[in-house]
C-alpha cells in the first residue's frame, strides 16, 4: 500500500511539473505577443503537447490566463516588497515607478486585465484569481502607508494611489507620435508627480 501511496505522489507530482511547465510558456508567449494572439493551440504547439492534451490542464484560455497572471503577480509584489525593505524612508515613487514599469511593460498585464472587465463572460471564480494578487499588492501598500502614518485611512490611500496610477496607465499608454520609451519616460514622470502628492498626506 505504501507503494501505491508513493506512486501516487510520484503521478501527481509530474502532473504539476507538466502543469507548470505549460504555465511557464504561457507567461512567454502571452509578453510576445498581444493576448487575442494566444491561443491554446498555439501554447499546446510550443509546449509540444496536443491542443486536447492542454485542456486536461487548463479548461480555457481566461483559465490558464488566470493562473499565468497570479505567477508574473506574485513575483511582481515580491519585488516591490523588497524596495519597501530596502528604503530607509517613504519612497513612494520608487514603487510607482515599479508599478508603471511592471503594468506597461512587457505583455502589456494592463491591456489584458482591462479585456477580462470588459468581458462578460467572464465568471465570479475566474476574478477571483486573478484578485488574488491584486488583493496582496494592495495589502502591501497599505501596510506600507500604515508604517508612516497610522492616523489616515490607509485603506482608502492604498486603493486611491493604485487607481491613480492605472489612470495614468489607461490615459497615456497610447500617446500620438510617441515611441514607447518616450511614453514610459511621461508615465514616469506622472507617477512621481502622484507619488509625490501621497507623500505630502502620509508624510505629514
Amino acid at each position: 500500500m505504501a507503494k501505491l501511496n508513493h506512486f501516487s505522489d510520484l503521478k501527481a507530482q509530474e502532473r504539476e511539473t507538466r502543469k507548470r511547465f505549460i504555465l511557464d510558456v504561457a507567461v512567454k508567449m502571452f509578453a510576445e505577443r498581444p493576448f487575442s494572439q494566444v491561443t491554446m493551440r498555439s501554447i499546446a504547439d510550443e509546449v509540444g503537447i496536443t491542443p486536447a492534451a492542454i485542456y486536461s490542464y487548463f479548461p480555457d484560455k481566461n483559465d490558464l490566463f488566470a493562473e499565468a497572471y497570479n505567477l508574473v503577480g506574485d513575483l511582481f509584489v515580491k519585488e516591490v516588497a523588497e524596495i519597501i525593505d530596502s528604503c530607509e524612508e517613504l519612497c513612494i515613487e520608487a514603487v510607482a515607478e515599479k508599478y508603471i514599469v511592471h503594468f506597461f511593460g512587457t505583455g502589456r498585464p494592463l491591456n489584458i486585465m482591462l479585456q477580462f472587465m470588459l468581458d462578460e463572460s467572464i465568471s465570479n471564480d475566474l476574478w477571483e484569481k486573478i484578485n488574488t494578487t491584486n488583493r496582496l499588492f494592495t495589502g502591501l501598500i497599505e501596510d506600507f502607508f500604515k508604517a508612516y502614518n497610522k492616523d489616515v485611512n490607509t485603506k482608502i490611500f492604498a486603493q486611491s494611489f493604485i487607481a491613480a496610477l492605472n489612470g495614468i496607465l489607461l490615459t497615456a499608454k497610447n500617446y500620438p507620435k510617441k515611441s514607447e520609451e518616450q511614453i514610459l519616460a511621461h508615465m514616469k514622470g506622472l507617477s512621481c508627480f502622484i507619488a509625490g502628492m501621497f507623500r505630502d498626506h502620509i508624510g505629514c
